[in-house]
């Protein structure tokens, strides 16, 4: 069987089975358009948050500055003791390190505690 004869054949049985070959090629469309939506999608936020929302949201240039760090995996009993050590963070600690900066940004307090009740 050589070329010609194989897609004469493929075009004889999509010919005789319309509703079969308006049904597949039905289904290859819809997954197709899926898929590009999808995939749209998931860019558009990607974009989204990369370039408006963490501007928004953490500042261009934002740095935290935090007792202990934020997540703890993998640290020491020693490790965790040394961090409850240090000194808890003031608002004059703040202000300190806006009197420090050279480009206009703005400093922002945030203070937790936990207890037992």
């Amino acid at each position: 069987m050589n070329a010609w004869e194989g897609i004469r054949l493929a075009l004889t049985q999509i010919w005789t089975q319309k509703l079969k070959s308006f049904f597949s090629l039905l289904g290859v469309i819809i997954g197709v358009m899926f898929l590009i939506v999808v995939v749209s999608v998931v860019e558009g936020l990607d974009r989204y948050i990369k370039e408006d929302f963490s501007e928004q949201v953490f500042g261009v240039n934002a740095v935290t500055v935090r007792r202990r760090p934020s997540v703890q995996i993998n640290t020491s009993a020693e490790e965790r003791r040394a961090w409850s050590r240090r000194p808890d963070l003031t608002y004059a600690d703040a202000e300190a390190i806006r009197a420090r900066l050279e480009v206009p940004a703005v400093v922002g307090v945030e203070s937790t505690s936990t207890g037992e009740v």
